[in-house]
């Protein structure tokens, strides 16, 4: 007989005291056969969705973080500030910088945006274990959503008629099939610097928060027809700068956000969902360049300053200098 395809078992006609046993050991083989089949197809199917090889260890195990420096390179540093591996170099083009970092599900891998100059920003997995890099999208600021299945950027195009791209739209991609939800700006906006294009998540995996050129904006990315539909957070946009850039989410109903960018010292503050109350959370020394919850109460932030922080109401703690953007 013939049993998933291609297993085939013969059992000679030997009489009735000798078939049960051969007949029960071919049985029991067959059903061994198919559970560890079922078993490697349960295991692929996780692989997929974590973005990785399951059975290979993280580069950048959980708790520790990934850096880049101004020159691109990256390394792992623990939250001492501590270098624990410099990773390969993977080829990034020269006279260009990165204003995007967010490590993979698996931690073997990173998502990478660097700046085109007059040419669209890219955005690449690259492998941290040999620096291979591939072309994703052109897109910026990537963010994983807390489940780890999927990837949200600003994506970015230069039209005919113009000499420097701009922002088209917030993209929602599910790392395991690869399909993506689009969610458009009605504006035209050209791509700005970090603290502008910092994006997150929100914990619940349910909402973007993201500047749209004038105001911060809570996306439903279920449901949103455009960026600029949604929901105002924070203070808006005034021309003396006093207004919320660089959110993050802290908990499930406040954000971090930079204040008043960005000019001297700087101020991060809370801001209360449920209310729209403000409150001070801390001060550093420059803006924000990037920034990403690292834990219950506490942000990780690299500045313009080349600073790496762990900040947590009313506390700031210097790690290491010389990072240009950092993921946990």
């Amino acid at each position: 007989m013939r049993r998933n395809g291609g297993l085939l078992v013969i059992i000679p006609l030997l009489g009735a005291t000798k078939l049960k046993p051969v007949a029960t050991l071919a049985s029991a083989a067959i059903l061994a056969v198919t559970v560890f089949a079922a078993q490697a197809s349960t295991s692929v199917a996780g692989d997929r969705l974590s973005g990785g090889a399951v059975a290979q260890p993280a580069l950048v195990p959980p708790g520790d973080i990934l850096v880049a420096d101004a020159s691109l390179r990256l390394a792992v540093l623990d939250q001492n500030g501590n270098v624990l591996r410099r990773l390969p170099w993977w080829h990034a083009r020269s006279g260009s910088y990165l204003d995007g970092l967010e490590l993979a599900p698996d931690r073997r891998h990173a998502f990478v945006s660097v700046d085109g100059g007059d040419l669209p920003t890219r955005l690449y997995e690259v492998d941290l274990a040999t620096g291979g890099k591939r072309l994703l999208a052109d897109a910026v600021s990537p963010a994983l959503s807390p489940n780890g299945s999927r990837l949200l950027y600003l994506a970015n195009r230069r039209p005919k008629n113009l000499t420097y791209p701009l922002l088209t739209a917030l993209v929602v991609r599910n790392l395991s099939s690869g399909r993506q939800r689009v969610i458009p700006f009605r504006s035209r906006l050209v791509i700005g610097t970090p603290p502008d294009i910092v994006t997150n998540w929100s914990l619940d995996g349910r909402h973007a928060v993201l500047f749209d050129g004038s105001e911060l904006r809570l996306v439903d990315i279920a449901t949103a027809h455009s960026v600029e539909s949604q929901p105002l957070v924070g203070t808006p946009y005034s021309p003396s700068g006093n207004h919320s850039l660089a959110p993050v989410f802290l908990d499930a109903h406040r954000l971090v956000v930079l204040s008043d960018c960005c000019m001297g010292r700087q101020h991060l503050v809370t801001v209360d969902l449920r209310t729209g109350r403000q409150a001070a959370f801390a001060e550093i020394s420059s803006p924000v360049v990037s920034i990403r919850r690292l834990g219950r109460g506490q942000v990780l932030v690299a500045d313009q300053l080349g600073q790496l922080l762990i900040v947590s109401h009313g506390r700031v703690r210097v790690i290491s200098n010389g990072v240009s953007a950092a993921s946990a």
